[in-house]
């Protein structure tokens, strides 16, 4: 009898990409499991939650990966952690399991890379200083042991890529069928919607500042926030135009949902970000100097150009972050 193929997902939940996953893969016949380190929120369900802390966590995790070194035949860890870690001590367990011959894949989101003194730096009015490092220099350990062991190294975004020669880019995916486009016309109100889940990273505090200093004569314009909301989808679909961020230089989860739902969003991008040979997002690109020219020049575009804005990046999204097409690619990389 042919062994079932095995999938674990594993780490630090972000943007329900671990249970999303483990759904999917199960939907096509794999063994596959989630499990998040932490408690699970009310909108993102992993199928196991380690919610112990300090050593008992330790202990938690050391004995759920005996266990899980007998089932799964893939591990695909996630924001960097692996099964065992004892005080600062990590990756304890990716030796033994490339003994065992297992696959081992890392997927660095980010925030467990990034030294936030560099985003404290380009948000802060001070520019006559020196920008930190970008990378935490105590990560360096960190991304020693995945050179080492993994068979494959992924990132979420395309600032990750320097982290290693052989990092791929995998981007956030979601489930299309949960995010159905519709074309909302614009009439005489405007809502733009923000959902900051880190607000100093997101620059929220200038969104508020600048939308106070919004003037049309044909459009109301107001904000709405949405945050800690147990249905994001709806109250997402409720707004005309997001924005997403300006800081960071790229696009997160939730501008992919709004191109998914056919609302357009406004991001700010370093375009030196963009992997070569790989597409422009269709958004509108922004800055904290440019931000109110560039939601007036949006206002005052015809509707189809409006609309032809909102299906472009909706097949985007189709093309780059459909979970089944990603899946595909994956499987390439779990089996081969």
């Amino acid at each position: 009898m042919v062994k079932k193929r095995s999938i674990l997902f594993y780490g630090h939940e972000v943007g329900n990409q671990m249970a999303l996953m483990a759904r999917k893969s199960r939907a096509r016949g794999i063994d596959a499991l989630s499990v998040n380190i932490g408690q699970n929120n009310r909108t993102q369900w992993n199928d196991i939650a380690l919610k112990k802390t300090g050593i008992w966590l330790d202990i938690q995790r050391f004995f759920f990966g005996f266990w899980a070194m007998y089932r799964f035949d893939v591990f695909h860890f996630f924001y960097g952690v692996s099964l065992w870690s004892f005080g600062k001590y990590h990756h304890l367990d990716l030796w033994l399991l490339k003994r065992l011959g297992k696959k081992i894949v890392v997927h660095y989101r980010g925030s467990e890379l990034v030294n936030p003194e560099y985003y404290r730096f380009l948000a802060s009015p001070v520019t006559n200083e020196i920008p930190p490092v970008y990378f935490l220099k105590e990560r360096e350990r960190w991304c020693h042991d995945w050179e080492k062991y993994a068979d494959e190294i992924l990132v979420s975004t395309p600032n990750l890529l320097p982290i290693s020669n052989r990092a791929q880019w995998f981007p956030q995916v979601i489930d299309l069928q949960e995010w159905p486009y519709t074309f909302q016309p614009l009439e005489h109100t405007c809502i733009v919607g923000h959902a900051p889940t880190r607000r100093n990273l997101k620059g929220t505090d200038w969104l508020i500042d600048l939308l106070k200093q919004v003037q049309s004569d044909s459009f109301s314009i107001t904000l709405k926030c949405i945050e800690n909301n147990p249905q994001p989808g709806s109250a997402m679909a409720a707004v005309d135009i997001g924005v997403d961020q300006f800081i960071i230089g790229w696009y997160g989860k939730v501008a992919v949902e709004w191109m998914a739902l056919g609302r357009p969003v406004m991001v700010y991008i370093q375009t030196e970000l963009i992997p070569q040979g790989a597409e422009v997002p269709p958004i509108i690109q922004t800055s904290i100097k440019t931000f109110l020219s560039d939601l007036n020049n949006y206002l005052q575009l015809p509707e189809e150009q409006k609309k032809a804005l909102t299906l472009k990046a909706r097949a985007y999204v189709e093309k780059f972050h459909d979970v089944e097409k990603e899946l595909d690619r994956l499987f390439k990389l779990y089996f081969r």
